[in-house]
């Protein structure tokens, strides 16, 4: 019994991974045509690199991550990176983010969203809250799944925030809604039922931000927000990065150079602290 405790939650993440991959190929078996085709290695590989996924976002939450939410000193008129995690997370998911942007110089800090289990309305009244401190200054952020879908809001409640944000990049977030949810028993997944009433009501994130400014990046192996198209931002940049899973976005090197090389090349917008 001690032993088969822990050998079970070990598997865990693989029973899950596993399921939402059969939530995705029969969905997109019945709604898409012609329907995407995936061999058995892909699925394999893309499992086991998302439980190792799983696992490293595990090991930084439990080894006290939680300087994730502490925020580097910069000047007022240098852009702050701002990360946002997603559905049932926390701030440490954006250490990989905010380490490799460090490496590359550039300042940042991770808001949580608190806990789960509610509206979106009131997720976004709370990072509407968070960030007061930060108005004035030009604010980039880094958004993973449902934290764009916040930021989407955020910028529909409170338009005057558009003035302060200087560039978007959305990891998986799900622009249209993600078929992966099927019930929609608590409020926020409700909303983020693909296709969702919600989802069609939501100005699109270009309506605040230029297009050229906004980054979104996917994967055709996300088992989490699928179909696959609902990870571009419309009119945006978009990259994909196949083989890769819901989880992997946050954790592999290859996708965290992407989005820090991205940032770092485009330029500030001029006078974006001085528009609101």
């Amino acid at each position: 019994m001690p032993l088969a405790l822990p050998v079970f939650l070990a598997f865990l993440p693989v029973l899950w991974v596993l399921s939402t991959w059969g939530m995705k190929v029969t969905w997109e078996a019945r709604h898409l045509s012609p329907r995407p085709r995936y061999g058995l290695a892909t699925i394999i590989g893309s499992t086991l690199r998302e439980v190792g996924s799983i696992w490293v976002l595990v090991w930084w939450h439990l080894t006290g991550r939680r300087h994730a939410r502490v925020i580097e000193e910069t000047s007022p008129d240098e852009p702050l990176v701002i990360c946002l995690h997603g559905y049932m997370q926390n701030a440490t998911n954006m250490h990989g983010v905010r380490r490799s942007l460090a490496r590359a110089g550039i300042r940042s800090t991770s808001l949580p969203l608190g806990l789960p289990g509610r509206s979106l309305d009131v997720y976004t009244a709370h990072l509407e809250r968070r960030l007061q401190p930060f108005r004035g200054r030009p604010l980039r952020f880094v958004c993973h799944s449902m934290g764009g879908i916040v930021l989407r809001q955020l910028l529909a409640e409170h338009p005057g925030w558009a003035a302060h944000v200087d560039a978007v990049v959305t990891i998986a977030s799900p622009h249209e809604g993600t078929a992966a949810v099927k019930f929609g028993w608590l409020p926020e997944t409700r909303a983020l039922r693909f296709g969702s009433a919600f989802m069609r009501r939501l100005p699109p994130l270009s309506a605040f931000v230029p297009p050229e400014r906004i980054l979104s990046v996917g994967s055709p192996h996300d088992a989490t927000v699928f179909p696959a198209r609902t990870t571009h931002a419309g009119g945006a940049t978009h990259l994909d990065f196949p083989g890769m899973g819901h989880s992997g976005l946050l954790v592999w090197s290859p996708v965290l150079r992407s989005i820090t090389d991205w940032l770092k090349k485009v330029p500030m917008l001029a006078g974006v602290s001085d528009r609101s």
